[in-house]
């Protein structure tokens, strides 16, 4: 069933952010700029059968995400990086990497070599570590809000690929706004501790002024969060 279709189009003052709504039959979308909520239900992997409503966003929601500079507010696509589109895919029967294929179209014009690529593990790849794993989720979930320069650059705690430091990524860290999203815990991140840790808590809540992210889901990511409980009880060190 499909329940909705967001575009982004690129005009001569700028992107604009548009969603149309499918209608029951199934025949038409029509655009809707109020935002809706659709009852839904979830059928998980296991076949336990989960109640919840779809938000469809309103278009002043939209910058709260593509909006990835607070001081501009300017809305942009956040979701093709060549680190996140240096991967092979399958292109009519044939493997071949994604950005190869966008210069063969015509669509991409100076692509370095291969080799001076930046490249970023999918979350789900179980080859790769752990750490880089749970750093590739948390950076497509949260990176482009948590940044110095994002909507959640005041919080202090950086989630993006270029994070490196501890306190930026959480560990040890003290939380600033995040009010009754802490669930009355110290830390962003415990080493060792995903049950005292804020993250692994507002990613299981659904209580809105208390999950994160704080639009765009009313559901869980069973595996993501255990992705990230598994990759904090495995730090080491404390908070002491």
């Amino acid at each position: 069933r499909m329940i909705e279709t967001r575009l982004l189009i690129h005009r001569e003052e700028g992107w604009a952010a548009l969603t149309y709504l499918w209608n029951d039959a199934q025949t038409e979308a029509v655009l809707h700029r109020i935002g809706e909520a659709v009852p839904l239900t979830l059928v998980r992997e296991n076949g336990t059968k989960e109640p919840f409503n779809y938000i469809v966003p309103n278009v002043t929601q939209c910058s709260a995400c593509h909006a990835t500079n607070v001081a501009t507010r300017v809305i942009q696509p956040i979701g093709p990086k060549a680190r996140l589109m240096n991967h092979d895919f399958t292109f009519a029967g044939k493997s071949e990497n994604q950005l190869t294929r966008l210069v063969d179209m015509g669509y991409l014009k100076g692509l370095p070599a291969q080799k001076e690529l930046p490249l970023q593990v999918s979350w789900v790849d179980t080859t790769a570590s752990v750490d880089a794993r749970a750093r590739a989720y948390l950076d497509v979930n949260c990176g482009h809000c948590h940044t110095p320069q994002g909507p959640a650059g005041t919080s202090g705690l950086y989630l993006d690929a270029s994070a490196t430091q501890p306190k930026p990524t959480g560990v040890c860290k003290l939380p600033v706004a995040a009010g009754a999203g802490t669930g009355n815990l110290l830390y962003d991140i415990v080493p060792g501790k995903a049950d005292k840790s804020i993250i692994p808590y507002r990613m299981h809540s659904i209580n809105a002024a208390e999950m994160m992210p704080e639009i765009g889901r009313s559901t869980r990511d069973d595996e993501g969060i255990a992705l990230i409980r598994f990759w904090i009880d495995a730090m080491e060190g404390s908070c002491q």
